[in-house]
């Protein structure tokens, strides 16, 4: 309950968890909220402009609903972000804790292959498993895991050589724990709020990412709706129809400042001087 009311005091990582729980929520309840079919195409009302009784937010170019396209789309989005930071967090964590636990030789070669990817930029990793791959959504998701991946390692591996001096794991290695034991009970606790942060920071980075690649035509497949996929669309018939990307672009927007709001506020929330205040 102290937490919940520090976080009400922090006005912005309160708007932005109201924000991303609503983005959520519009996402789980797509099909009960959503006043269209997001496939479905009337060509006699291409372009409709917002605020008709009809579309709330007008038609994009084959007369479909830009609101029920929107609500849609938040799905894909999310899901490609959730799935591409979980997969990185999995991949980053397990390699992150093993380098800063055992150093030596183990952490030189983990945290080399690290920089080697992390020197990559997204979008060019992005490209290169989507050739080998193809256009798909897993494609994406393993890309962004790939690129992402390095972040959470750097992080986990810093954490875990400040704690692994400290006195409570001396303790426990002087009544004979072992090394599995050590890293379940002393260290990956001590790490889980560094985590939170950086995956709700990265869950913001994985939704431009995905509408980014979306806007470059490397995302899912139309007409399966995503916020990228209705960006490069809409740039098609700019002219025509400018509403289309122009609401695609602010979902994206309000989605990536929420999450990144939200971090922000875990940050502090979880910073040990905050926990002193709680205590």
């Amino acid at each position: 309950m102290k937490l919940i009311r520090r976080l009400r005091t922090n006005a912005l990582a309160f708007i932005g968890a109201l924000a991303v729980l609503g983005v959520l929520l519009m996402a789980m309840a797509a099909p009960v909220i959503a006043p269209h079919d997001p496939l479905e195409a009337e060509t006699s009302d291409r372009f409709l402009p917002p605020g008709n009784s009809k579309y709330l937010l007008g038609t994009d170019f084959l007369g479909r609903d830009v609101l029920s396209r929107i609500i849609f789309g938040s799905r894909i989005s999310l899901l490609i972000a959730g799935l591409s930071v979980g997969a990185a967090i999995v991949l980053g964590v397990t390699s992150g804790v093993i380098a800063g636990f055992f150093g030596g030789w183990v952490d030189t070669v983990i945290m080399r292959i690290s920089d080697v990817i992390f020197a990559i930029p997204t979008l060019m990793t992005a490209l290169g498993v989507v050739g080998l791959l193809g256009r798909s959504m897993n494609a994406v998701v393993v890309a962004l895991a790939v690129s992402y991946s390095p972040l959470f390692a750097r992080v986990c591996r810093s954490a875990v050589v400040s704690i692994r001096e400290m006195g409570f794991v001396e303790a426990s290695r002087a009544i004979g724990a072992s090394r599995a034991r050590i890293l379940a009970k002393d260290i990956i606790p001590n790490i889980l709020p560094l985590i939170m942060v950086q995956a709700t920071t990265s869950l913001s980075w994985a939704i431009l990412a995905e509408a980014s690649l979306g806007f470059l035509g490397m995302s899912v497949e139309p007409p399966t709706p995503s916020w990228g996929t209705m960006l490069t669309t809409g740039r098609e018939y700019f002219y025509s129809g400018p509403t289309v990307p122009l609401f695609a672009g602010l979902m994206t927007l309000i989605a990536v400042y929420a999450f990144n709001l939200l971090g922000d506020g875990l940050r502090d929330l979880l910073d040990p001087r905050a926990w002193e205040q709680l205590n």
